[in-house]
C-alpha cells in the first residue's frame, strides 16, 4: 500500500549502525520457513530496486556444505523446504563440483555433500538501505530526520497510535509507526498524551550477539569474484567473495557472547566502538564506557 507521507527518524545516519557491519549475504536456504520467505522477498525487492538504480547485487549463488550424517539430514530437509517454496536448488553437489565452484575447498574429502542455490548472492547492506530510501522517495513524500532519537510512542486505548516523542521532547503526530530499531526495538514505551505509561519497555525475543569476520588480502586466482557464498555448519564458518579478488571469512562461536540490551547505554554500539578505539590507542578506559 502506497503511503502518502512518511517521516524517517534516525538516531544517527541511515545505514551507519549495525547495517554497515553486516556481511550482506542473501541466503534462501534455511530450516525456518519464515526465513526462506523473507529471503525470497528481499531478492524480489532487490530486483525491483535495481530497476531504479544499480545496487551492486552480486548473484554468485550459495553452496551449503554438510560434513556429517546429522548435517546431511538437515541439508536434505532444507532442500525439500526450498523446493516447496519454489527456490531453485541443485542437490546433491559432488566433491569435485564443489572444488570447481570454490577452489579453496578440498573436493577429495570423503563424506562431503552440498546443495547449491544459484539465485543467492551478496550485497553491500548500506547500498540496499539507500535503495529502499530512494524508492520510497519516488513513491511518497519522505522526510528524513537524521540524529533524531525517539523516546516514546504516543497512543490511546481507543484511538491507537497518535504520535512519537523525540529526544528533544518534540511531538510528531502520526497514525502508524514502524519500529525498526534493531536490538533496541523493545525499549520504546507507549504512553498517552498525559504521560501515563500504557506499555512499559519490554524484552523482545532477541539479543545482540557477537560475531566475527575477516577479509583476506586480494588474490583473484585463489578467490575469484564468481565464487559462491559457502556455508559449512559443521565447522561454524561461512565465506563469500569480496570485490577485487578477496574473500570474507565469518566464524560463529560455539556459544557466542550475547549482551542484555537493557544494560546497554543509549548508544551502545558507538560507546563500545569508542572504548575499543581508546584501548587500541593506549588511552585506557574512559568515562561512560559500556
Amino acid at each position: 500500500r502506497q503511503v502518502q507521507r512518511l517521516r524517517l527518524l534516525e538516531r544517527g545516519q541511515l545505514g551507519t549502525g549495525a547495517t554497515h557491519k553486516s556481511a550482506g549475504l542473501i541466503v534462501q536456504m534455511s530450516s525456518c520457513p519464515s526465513k526462506v520467505r523473507m529471503a525470497r522477498c528481499t531478492l524480489r525487492d532487490i530486483g525491483a530496486l535495481s530497476a531504479r538504480a544499480d545496487l551492486g547485487f552480486h548473484k554468485v549463488g550459495t553452496l551449503r556444505v554438510a560434513a556429517s550424517e546429522r548435517r546431511i539430514r538437515e541439508l536434505e530437509a532444507e532442500v525439500l523446504l526450498c523446493k516447496q517454496a519454489g527456490v531453485e536448488c541443485e542437490y546433491p553437489v559432488s566433491g569435485p563440483a564443489m572444488a570447481e565452484m570454490a577452489p579453496y575447498l578440498n573436493g577429495e574429502t570423503p563424506g562431503l555433500l552440498a546443495a547449491s542455490i544459484p539465485s543467492d548472492g551478496w550485497i553491500d547492506p548500506t547500498l540496499l538501505a539507500q535503495g529502499y530510501l530512494q524508492a520510497a522517495r519516488e513513491l511518497s513524500e519522505v522526510v528524513v530526520h537524521s540524529r533524531c532519537g525517539v523516546t516514546a510512542v504516543l497512543g490511546h486505548v481507543s484511538e491507537g497510535v497518535t504520535g512519537l516523542v523525540t529526544s528533544d521532547e518534540t511531538v510528531v503526530a502520526c497514525d502508524a509507526v514502524v519500529d525498526a530499531c534493531g536490538m533496541w526495538a523493545g525499549l520504546l514505551p507507549v504512553r498517552d498524551s498525559a504521560g501515563e505509561v500504557l506499555r512499559p519497555p519490554s524484552y523482545l525475543p532477541m539479543a545482540p550477539v557477537r560475531s566475527h569476520y575477516w577479509i583476506t588480502q586480494h588474490d583473484i586466482q585463489s578467490f575469484p569474484n564468481s565464487m559462491p557464498n559457502v556455508i559449512v555448519p559443521d565447522a561454524r564458518f561461512y565465506t563469500r567473495p569480496e570485490a577485487g579478488g578477496a574473500m570474507v571469512i565469518g566464524m560463529q562461536e560455539e556459544q557466542s557472547l550475547s549482551q542484555d540490551v537493557m544494560s546497554l547505554p543509549e548508544d551502545g554500539v558507538a560507546a563500545h566502538e569508542a572504548a575499543a578505539a581508546r584501548r587500541l590507542m593506549g588511552e585506557g578506559e574512559g568515562e561512560g564506557e559500556g
